[in-house]
């Protein structure tokens, strides 16, 4: 049981990273000013890269999901963040969607607060529920009391590559793949922040 158990998370992490790789593939293709060229006789053909990548859609148990998610930077939370809490309600639906992806969302949200932790009583929380303006809706909230953003470098946080960490701490493709797959998987993300409150 015990090998079982290690097995299936190891497939799990290898098809993350797979999930990943792709989309790092696809932001190389969008830096190289989105097209590919090559001259075919006098003509020029252009081919447009990829514009959203094909997704594996099953029923899960969001609150399932989310579980697996924390076990896999539980980690990294304990060693940085002083108090890390977790609202996972019971009531949490199925959600018919790439559990992998909703996964790789979860963790990049909470790598990033944890990356933005600067105080001795440092915390995050996550807040994964049912929207209450519409209950159709489920809101993955992580919050922080961590450095906090200007208003420009909120303007800037999705840009693939930007980060605001020192060399060799970031990619700065953590917030930027996250939007990503928010969007294919026809969500939004919101953020608020206020300088030295997370």
């Amino acid at each position: 049981l015990g090998g079982e158990f290690h097995l299936e998370r190891l497939h799990a992490f290898i098809a993350r990273k797979c999930n990943v790789i792709e989309l790092i593939e696809l932001y190389s293709k969008s830096v190289e000013n989105h097209f590919t060229g090559f001259p075919i006789g006098n003509r020029d053909v252009r081919i447009k890269a990829p514009d959203t990548l094909s997704r594996k859609r099953v029923w899960k148990a969001f609150k399932r999901v989310v579980e697996k998610a924390v076990t896999i930077c539980q980690g990294r939370i304990k060693k940085t963040v002083k108090r890390f809490t977790m609202e996972l309600r019971d009531d949490l639906p199925a959600v018919y969607s790439d559990p992998l992806a909703l996964e790789q969302i979860v963790v990049n949200l909470l790598i990033n607060a944890v990356q933005a932790t600067d105080k001795e009583d440092s915390w995050i929380s996550l807040d994964p529920s049912l929207s209450e303006k519409h209950r159709d809706e489920l809101v993955i909230s992580v919050r922080d009391n961590g450095c906090g953003m200007d208003h420009a470098t909120r303007h800037k946080i999705f840009d693939p590559f930007f980060t605001t960490k020192a060399a060799g701490d970031g990619t700065g493709l953590g917030l930027s793949i996250c939007q990503r797959l928010v969007t294919e998987l026809g969500g939004r993300i919101e953020v608020t922040s206020e300088i030295g409150r997370g």
